[in-house]
C-alpha cells in the first residue's frame, strides 16, 4: 500500500496546498487531512481506486500464486510486463518468466469468473509485506483482512489445509520480525 506520502506527493493540487500550509504552521499530513476533511477511509477509497481487484476464483492447483496473478493481469487485464512487475512489486523479467510458465501449464484465459472475494494488488507495495512471498502475502491477506479461516483459504487456493497453515505462521513470523526492523 502507498503511504500517505506518496499520495500526496503524486497530487499537484495537494502539493502546492502543502507548500503554503507550511507558511501557516500546518506540520502534519494527519493536520493537513483535518483541515481539508479528508478521512482515512476517503484516503483507502482513493488508494482501492488506484489498486487492481484480483478475484480469488482464478487461483488453481495448476498454477503457482505468482503465475496465477500475473497471467489474470496479462490476458485478463491486458497490462504489460511491466506494468505487472510495478502492480505486483516484482522484477518485470520474472513476470515474463511467470508468465510463459503458466501458458505451458494452462494454456487457456481465464473466463467467466465470478468471484465474492478479491485479493487487493496495494499488498504488494507494503515495504514489510513485500519481503514475503506471494503466496505467504495472499494468505496473510485472506486470513486477516478478509477474516477467511485456513478451510476456507485452502479451498480457494486448492492447497492442503496444512500447507495453508504452515505458510501463514511463517508469514506471521516474517511480518513481525519485520515490524521490528
Amino acid at each position: 500500500m502507498k503511504n500517505i506520502n506518496e499520495e500526496i506527493s503524486n497530487d499537484p493540487f495537494l502539493n502546492r496546498l502543502i507548500s503554503s500550509s507550511k507558511e501557516k504552521q500546518v506540520e502534519s499530513i494527519k493536520s493537513l487531512m483535518n483541515l481539508l476533511n479528508i478521512s482515512d477511509k476517503d484516503l483507502k477509497e482513493k488508494q482501492d481506486k488506484n489498486t487492481e481487484q484480483i478475484p480469488v476464483d482464478v487461483f488453481n492447483k495448476d498454477l503457482g500464486c505468482l503465475e496465477t496473478m500475473v497471467k489474470y493481469l496479462k490476458e485478463n487485464k491486458g497490462f504489460s510486463f511491466v506494468e505487472i512487475a510495478k502492480i505486483l512489486n516484482r522484477n518485470s523479467k520474472s513476470m515474463w518468466i511467470s508468465y510463459r510458465n503458466s501458458k505451458k501449464k494452462h494454456p487457456n484465459k481465464f473466463v467467466n469468473i465470478v468471484s465474492d472475494n478479491y485479493i487487493s494488488t496495494n499488498i504488494f507495495c507494503d515495504p514489510i509485506l513485500s519481503k514475503l512471498s506471494v503466496q505467504e502475502n495472499i494468505v496473510l491477506y485472506l486470513k486477516d483482512e478478509l477474516n477467511l479461516g485456513y478451510k476456507k483459504i485452502s479451498e480457494i487456493l486448492e492447497r492442503d489445509y496444512k500447507t495453508i497453515w504452515t505458510v501463514y505462521n511463517k508469514a506471521k513470523k516474517k511480518k513481525k520480525r519485520g515490524d521490528k526492523d
